[in-house]
């Protein structure tokens, strides 16, 4: 029962491409081979078999010579005697001498059963006097056609089998590549995070072709998942306490916006792009350092910087964190000015808008007894909106934040554009022109420290 259902499973089971491949090259060759012992062996067989009858034909022709004479004379003891002591060869089973009225005078042997007759004249004097018969056996000819007939197809099924296993083995070598790459992209579909990763390059030039495309999607698809880590290390700041749970906050928000994200991408490899993000990230991570601000993350082509964050402000405070907002978006702007990329890479553009409003934490996931938290609220989107409307090496200051801020003599603004909020209205925004003369000159002395320290680092 075991056997049975072993080779019910074994015959059961469809034949492969590479299989199928071999099977039929094997067939092909077994056919060909068969066609051409079958032809070699019927023509061999021909020509032996002629050959065996022109040999008994000369043999009958010297025959008649030497048995003319008592022919002639009726002499049957002569012709008798003649036969007997005659060597015939091993194809003549038997010889018979007729006369002209087709009796037998004489005869040597016994005809065999698959014999052939032949026959020869006996003349004297260009008079026919009688004929010689013979039984011809032609089972040599047909021995040695067959010899050969078995070594051919002896030589056909060898030949056969090789190419099956040549053919088999040739599949297999390519088409195993095919079998691995199903195998890659499926575990590459299941897993949306995972990298696809390509099988060793194939040596067809059709699968090249194949192998090279896939190989330019695997580049793309790394460069892209680089790029989404580049922006989510830029974007990405500090986690906030394990105790934060889902509450609004009211603090002054600081939005940068990175400038044609996409014409970045397409421009710069992963790694360039993700170079540059990092180098930025550390001068915004110096500008919230120095300013009590946090770096939180967004979902964007861009990050927010937050001041303020801890439970409620007096007016003094609201006012403190509102000017640290500005004081970290102009060292920001000064460190962008100073710290230049190298000249064969594109300088990445911001676009900063500074928002006052409630911001509401809510808990993501914990990890090593820190809970990552994303940011929530109109009151986002809303500076987003602002920096989008931004301008590059400026900051873009909204009526609220404006508000915050108490009346200062060198705190200099432009009025900016009219921005239609989330609800429909019309909202006054300001350009930042100048800062107090004492805190510009502070920011001077911070981006030349920054700057010392970055160029001694690289």
């Amino acid at each position: 029962m075991s056997n049975h259902m072993t080779t019910d499973r074994l015959f059961g089971q469809k034949l492969n491409l590479s299989q199928i491949s071999g099977l039929l090259a094997a067939v092909l060759v077994l056919l060909t081979g068969l066609l051409i012992s079958l032809l070699t062996w019927s023509h061999l067989q021909d020509q032996l078999s002629l050959r065996l009858q022109q040999d008994a034909q000369r043999q009958l022709q010297r025959l008649t010579v030497a048995i003319a004479p008592s022919l002639l004379q009726q002499d049957r003891v002569s012709i008798s005697v003649t036969l007997q002591e005659w060597v015939r060869g091993p194809e003549l089973d038997a010889i018979r001498v007729l006369n002209n009225n087709q009796q037998v005078i004489a005869e040597s042997g016994r005809a065999g059963a698959n014999s052939v007759e032949i026959s020869q004249p006996v003349t004297q004097d260009d008079v026919a006097i009688g004929v010689l018969r013979a039984d011809l056996n032609l089972q040599p000819a047909r021995q040695t056609a067959g010899r050969y007939l078995a070594l051919g197809m002896i030589a056909t099924a060898f030949c056969a089998l090789l190419a099956g296993l040549a053919v088999l083995t040739l599949a297999e070598r390519y088409l195993g590549y095919v079998r691995q790459l199903q195998q890659r992209l499926q575990h590459w579909q299941q897993d949306t995070s995972a990298l696809l990763e390509l099988p060793a390059s194939p040596a067809l030039g059709e699968l090249q072709e194949l192998h090279q495309t896939l190989s330019a999607l695997a580049r793309q698809q790394h460069q892209q998942q680089a790029i989404q880590q580049a922006l989510a290390r830029f974007s990405a700041g500090g986690a906030p306490a394990a105790s934060a749970r889902l509450q609004y906050h009211d603090c002054a928000m600081l939005f940068i916006e990175i400038e044609d994200l996409d014409s970045l991408q397409a421009s710069l490899s992963a790694e360039e792009l993700t170079d540059n993000l990092n180098r930025y990230y550390r001068l915004l991570t110096q500008a919230a350092k120095l300013y009590n601000g946090k770096l939180d993350r967004y979902i964007g082509n861009g990050a927010v910087m937050l001041f303020g964050m801890s439970g409620n402000h007096s007016s003094e405070e609201r006012n403190h964190h509102a000017l640290h907002c500005l004081y970290a978006a102009q060292l920001f702007l000064g460190l962008i000015r100073n710290c230049r990329p190298e000249p064969q890479t594109p300088c990445i553009r911001f676009r900063l808008a500074a928002h006052w409003g409630p911001v509401l934490l809510a808990p993501l996931s914990a990890d090593n007894h820190a809970t990552h938290c994303d940011l929530i609220g109109d009151t986002l989107h809303w500076a987003a909106h602002l920096a989008h409307h931004s301008q590059n090496q400026e900051l873009l200051v909204s009526a609220t934040l404006h508000a915050e801020i108490q009346p200062q003599q060198d705190l200099h603004w432009q009025n900016g554009p009219d921005l239609t909020d989330l609800h429909g209205r019309p909202q006054q925004n300001y350009w930042l022109q100048q800062l107090p003369e004492k805190q510009q000159s502070l920011i001077s002395r911070q981006i030349r420290h920054i700057t010392a320290m970055t160029a001694t680092s690289e």
